[in-house]
């Protein structure tokens, strides 16, 4: 007797579905997403039915090949076999990440890590997951390269995606679009509402209001993993924090911090201000492919 696939398609997958059939014209399109909301799945599961259908070339593509094992490839794997796209153990190539189709479509799972990647790269389908952790120049010689890109990421703070948005080519999703999502973690993500703010049910342009927030950090995970929108950077440090749009009066400067790099870790300086009890942190450097010509400090 046969047995009820475990991969469904939920919302996120048809708000995806939709966003890419009804613009013909686009070929970025970028899928912010909060925690749980399914949209690695959901693209996943998208590219495999492509695949299936007629033969292309598509690649995932990642910061680090590495992490893909426990994370996208493995999902990758799960859904192929649930599907019966898998007929053999040896249908994915284990040593270069790579799944061919019998109609002669493949897959590969590639990580920007590797030098030269990018360059000769030509395929139908481009799938950037987390891109927020990529650069721009690795990203952009992919990209300039496919017939389509499928961009996704936590929004964690702004990064070079934003670039690429319009009015036809941008979805958010968020764990409502998930409707086979676990309790356990549904609850868990609720929770960063209710550690995050004083009255966690009040209308969104007055839940943020500072006299309401109870912590910066739970509320916080609640604007980026709860709705999926740009929040401050995740796994800082220092969780509570705010931007100053300027210097207020009163602060003293305790020096420049100086971090070295060059190729894949740009130059970094930030002077340090004592402001009453709290400390201000100005980014004044951040660039790479410096050399010591090129910069100096006073």
């Amino acid at each position: 007797m046969a047995t009820e696939n475990k991969y469904k398609y939920t919302r996120a997958y048809f708000k995806i579905l939709n966003l890419i059939n009804g613009n013909p014209s686009e070929d970025v399109f970028l899928i912010k997403g909060g925690q749980g909301s399914s949209k690695t799945i959901s693209i996943l599961e998208l590219i495999i039915q492509a695949l299936l259908v007629s033969p292309k070339e598509a690649t995932v593509l990642s910061s680090e090949l590495s992490k893909m094992k426990r994370t996208s490839i493995m999902d990758y794997k799960k859904i192929c076999t649930d599907w019966g796209v898998f007929k053999s153990q040896n249908d994915y190539n284990r040593s270069e990440s790579k799944h061919e189709y019998p109609n002669g479509s493949y897959l590969d799972f590639l990580g920007a890590d590797v030098t030269d990647v990018g360059k000769g790269f030509r395929r139908d389908i481009l799938y950037i997951n987390e891109a927020n952790k990529m650069p721009l120049d690795t990203a952009v010689q992919f990209i300039s390269r496919c017939d389509l890109t499928l961009i996704d990421w936590n929004p964690d703070s702004v990064f070079w995606g934003d670039d690429y948005i319009n009015e036809n080519n941008c979805i958010t999703l968020t764990f409502d679009d998930n409707e086979y999502l676990g309790r356990s973690e549904r609850k868990s993500i609720l929770g960063y509402k209710t550690k995050g703010f004083h009255k966690p049910d009040l209308e969104f342009n007055k839940l943020f209001e500072e006299s309401n927030i109870k912590s910066n950090y739970w509320a916080n995970r609640w604007r980026v993993y709860g709705l999926g929108l740009v929040g401050q950077v995740e796994g800082a440090v220092y969780k509570d924090w705010k931007v100053l749009d300027s210097l207020p009066d009163g602060v003293r400067l305790l020096g420049t911090g100086l971090d070295f790099g060059f190729t894949n870790d740009p130059t970094a300086a930030i002077d340090v201000y004592k402001w009453n009890d709290a400390y201000i942190l100005d980014e004044v450097l951040y660039r790479k492919g410096l050399h010591n010509t090129k910069f100096m400090i006073c």
